[in-house]
């Protein structure tokens, strides 16, 4: 496999939402534009950047024998083969040497983790129903018996084991830190 090649898992969730986001800058910047007010085009920017950083950025991938949780202003760079634990709820949380990494990119709806929650609580009060209704979002079950299929096989072809890594977003840093000073400094003029 090239360690260069990035597989992503496809998002559960936020993506929608970041690109009406990026609708709603577009409109923003438009109507700066035409009004001639440098504040509402730096704040349509602003509100692009941020609909990208917050919903669109965040992706779980593997590279080569790690697993990559892609956040909002960074990159946690897991080894395959160092993963002890994971669970899929609302997110992906996986457990490395004593530590904890989300990634709300991949997980399940809060409706279908309570229809499951109501599920559990009729067959402890005896309803008869014996079993668990399946979630509606298999996909994140998926990605999750992947991670951990390809955690296995890394832990036996002998995969490099260690700590886990954060790669900084140094350009979304520097263009949110950017037009947050233009937007001061345009609202100021």
């Amino acid at each position: 496999m090239d360690d260069d090649s990035v597989t992503w898992f496809a998002v559960t969730s936020g993506r929608f939402t970041g690109f009406l986001g990026l609708v709603a800058a577009a409109i923003v910047g438009v109507i700066g534009v035409f009004d001639g007010a440098p504040a509402g085009v730096v704040a349509g920017l602003l509100l692009a950047l941020l609909s990208w950083v917050v919903l669109l950025r965040p992706r779980v991938g593997t590279r080569g024998s790690d697993l990559l949780l892609r956040g909002m202003v960074s990159t946690v760079v897991i080894p395959l083969a160092s993963i002890e634990s994971l669970v899929v709820r609302q997110v992906l949380s996986i457990g490395v040497g004593g530590r904890r990494y989300v990634s709300g990119a991949v997980g399940h709806a809060m409706r279908d983790l309570h229809r499951t929650r109501r599920a559990v609580d009729k067959m402890a009060f005896g309803t008869g129903q014996q079993e668990i209704p399946p979630a509606q979002d298999k996909y994140a079950d998926q990605v999750g018996e992947m991670i951990t299929e390809r955690s296995r096989a890394a832990r036996r072809d002998g995969a490099p084991m260690g700590p886990a890594r954060r790669d900084w977003a140094w350009l979304e840093i520097g263009g949110l830190g950017v037009l947050l000073v233009a937007l001061v400094v345009t609202l100021l003029i």
